[in-house]
């Protein structure tokens, strides 16, 4: 079966782009910030993203306000899926004059999109966006192989303003059943676990800052105390979730295995660009807003910084990314689904998955 692209229209309203080969639909939706909707393996007929389970609003998505309440906004108008995160990760905050939104403006923006076709008759799917706060422009492009089950992204940032400008930069990709069960194995090249100052309830695993060497994470004293393995996920019937950050990667890959689903999850990325990777589970823990207890999501995120409360703190750390003017900045990831068989050693750019 060829690669090919057509146009489909989402019960929300939204209009979708899928990319399809012989084992995967890739749903895209240009005008929601450019998101990746879906991510199917056609064998299984599985989902590998989570689907937000309250009703998803129709467009188009009404400017986001400044300050805290964007947050609740960009909430309203969640998904599920995955989403890229620029110039802002996290908390909202000003910079430079400029109020930056909780998750930053690309996150729900409208990105321009055109189908062309690469060698072999495979079409990619080009995205652009022009930034109203910063001046800075995004280019993506996104294509199948042919005949394997492996996503490339190719990412693009352009600072076209006349000023050095600071980013945060995140990739927001959130899985959740059929594909996500009890057992799913996290195999990520990481030494370190620090958790984030605050979790997202007391029911949560982690104790808030503590640094721990992965996966054995040292456990709050109001869930028990000792230590648990991050690496194995629990079922939503351990009402716990977890935030933190996974520091010190040897190499930029993790493999998201499923057994029960029969299929497996791989990312490939440029550790020089995204040093790090946020860990988000929400796993029946939270009862309140916006989780309200039933939410079984596991968000395993590429990011430029260690730190959650958004591009300000960032710059006050030291973490933040900067271009300067006419400066560019490229990452390319690639995505793999695999057919689990134990615990995952590597991930190879070209989507080549090695097992122990």
């Amino acid at each position: 079966m060829a690669a090919t692209s057509f146009k489909v229209n989402l019960p929300s309203g939204w209009q979708g782009l899928c990319l399809r080969n012989e084992h995967l639909d890739v749903t895209l939706v240009p005008d929601h910030g450019g998101q990746i909707q879906q991510i199917t393996a056609r064998k299984q007929q599985v989902d590998l993203l989570w689907q937000a389970p309250w009703p998803h609003r129709p467009p188009p998505i009404a400017p986001l306000p400044p300050g805290p309440d964007s947050q609740a906004v960009w909430m309203d108008n969640y998904t599920g899926g995955w989403q890229t995160l620029f110039p802002n990760a996290g908390g909202a905050c000003t910079v430079n004059g400029a109020p930056h939104t909780f998750h930053g403006e690309a996150s729900v923006v409208p990105w321009r999109c055109e189908v062309v076709q690469r060698a072999l008759g495979v079409p990619e799917a080009r995205l652009s966006v022009r930034l109203a706060r910063p001046p800075f422009r995004l280019e993506r492009r996104a294509w199948l192989e042919a005949d394997q089950p492996v996503l490339h992204l190719h990412e693009r940032v352009i600072n076209e303003g006349a000023q050095t400008q600071p980013f945060v930069w995140g990739h927001h990709p959130a899985f959740g059943a059929p594909f996500l069960q009890a057992g799913c194995r996290l195999d990520i090249p990481a030494r370190t676990f620090l958790a984030g100052d605050s979790q997202n309830s007391q029911n949560a695993w982690a104790a808030p800052g503590i640094r721990s060497q992965w996966p054995y994470v040292s456990r709050a004293e109001s869930a028990g105390g000792g230590t648990v393995d991050l690496s194995v996920v629990p079922g939503p019937e351990a009402h716990t979730d977890t935030f933190g950050f996974l520091l010190d990667l040897e190499d930029g890959w993790y493999a998201l295995s499923s057994d029960a689903a029969g299929t497996g999850f791989g990312l490939v990325w440029p550790l020089d660009v995204l040093p790090c990777v946020w860990l988000w589970q929400e796993l029946g823990g939270t009862q309140g807003y916006p989780w309200w207890g039933n939410t079984y999501v596991m968000g395993v995120e590429p990011h430029s910084s260690s730190t959650a409360d958004g591009l300000a703190t960032a710059i006050e750390r030291g973490t933040a990314r900067t271009l300067a003017p006419g400066e560019h900045l490229e990452a390319e990831l690639t995505a793999v689904l695999f057919e689990p068989r134990g615990r995952v050693r590597n991930v190879s750019q070209t989507g080549e998955v090695t097992f122990e």
